[in-house]
């Protein structure tokens, strides 16, 4: 990889680059036939100021007007193929971080202004509050109650590609989270991260597909009295689309837990066209005789985009002297727009607890 400076003329970047913002970046890799990787931002946006242009020997990426946004790795590669088929050749790899330093701007500009970060037992979690200024002092922090979290390098490391990392993520790390960046005699504080502990869970997305799979719930397989319920067609004494009860099936085959309210989430679509509706349903399951509230954190919330929610509930009767209370509030949004997409989250409560689950919904 080598970078064409203003000057026109070419010198390999280093591993980090500084860069003010409003620069032109442009970035080639020698080979006829190259990959490219960029900060997903500016592909999750399919942004104009980006082009990729393959020539005969080298291939070319040129970043018009460049923003604090733009931060993070640009690297290539070549490509070996047979026909069709192409594979990373590894041994032709080059990549630069960049950072371009924006006035006003400590971080890397988020799309929202909340955001959700899984907790996995089984992998890594990363709060990514990435800074523009690479020599600020970042640190950590819990919103309640109010403390700083220490970076210790065991649980916890601050990577600067990447930001926070959970090296061991555990349910005691739930809970909202934000960064404070200090530089220059300047600090700044970061957007807000609702850390989420999923273990056992799958995304609702998948739901669909492991029970076509596997032909089992995706929280466990079914015990002898759910499969003598599952006989009873559920969609049609509910009232529930079918798309709906499919999601829903798993849940309403066990038995309800006590204690904070066991909520599922489900768009209509993931991803959204421009001028189409959409609508997000929190679905909740449990006790006859218990009642939950629902709350929503929606994208277009801080610019008073207007929603309609509406809550509902009902009893099901699943045999055997079982009876189900399931809740649901769906939050509807006509003629999308790009505020809209980002995450929908939604926070179920009862006399027990509270849950917070959240999906996310893409402009396409």
């Amino acid at each position: 990889m080598v970078q064409v400076t203003d000057q026109g003329r070419f010198q390999k970047p280093a591993a980090t680059l500084s860069l003010a913002a409003g620069q032109t970046v442009e970035l080639r890799c020698k080979g006829s036939k190259i990959g490219w990787s960029y900060p997903a931002y500016l592909d999750a946006f399919k942004d104009s100021r980006l082009s990729v242009k393959q020539q005969e020997r080298y291939s070319q990426l040129t970043l018009l007007n460049s923003t604090a946004a733009d931060t993070g790795e640009f690297s290539c590669w070549g490509q070996l193929c047979t026909g069709y088929s192409c594979r990373r050749d590894e041994a032709r790899t080059g990549s630069t971080y960049i950072s371009f330093i924006e006035k006003g701007e400590l971080f890397v500009p988020s799309p929202s202004y909340f955001d959700v970060v899984y907790l996995n037992p089984e992998r890594q979690a990363v709060v990514p509050c990435r800074v523009t200024v690479l020599s600020a002092k970042v640190t950590l922090h819990r919103e309640f109650p109010a403390k700083e979290i220490s970076a210790n390098g065991t649980d916890i490391i601050y990577d600067l590609k990447r930001g926070f990392v959970y090296l061991q993520p555990h349910s005691d790390h739930q809970g909202v989270v934000y960064c404070k960046a200090e530089a220059g005699g300047k600090s700044q504080i970061s957007i807000k991260y609702q850390l989420l502990y999923v273990e056992g869970l799958f995304p609702p997305e998948l739901v669909a597909q492991r029970q076509a799979v596997e032909q089992i719930p995706p929280w466990g397989p079914l015990s002898p009295l759910t499969s003598s319920a599952e006989k009873v067609d559920f969609s049609t004494h509910c009232g529930l689309s079918k798309v709906t009860f499919l999601s829903l099936r798993p849940l309403l085959l066990l038995r309800v837990p006590s204690g904070p309210p066991s909520t599922t989430i489900l768009a209509s679509s993931n991803e959204v066209k421009g001028g189409d509706d959409i609508s997000v349903l929190c679905t909740v399951l449990g006790e006859p005789d218990v009642e939950v509230e629902f709350r929503w954190i929606f994208p277009g919330q801080k610019d008073e985009r207007p929603v309609t929610i509406q809550d509902t509930w009902r009893l099901i009767h699943r045999g055997h002297g079982h009876t189900t209370r399931i809740s649901q509030s769906i939050i509807t949004v006509e003629d999308f727009e790009t505020i809209d997409a980002g995450y929908y989250i939604c926070t179920a409560q009862n006399p027990r607890g509270q849950t917070t689950v959240a999906t996310t919904v893409e402009f396409s």
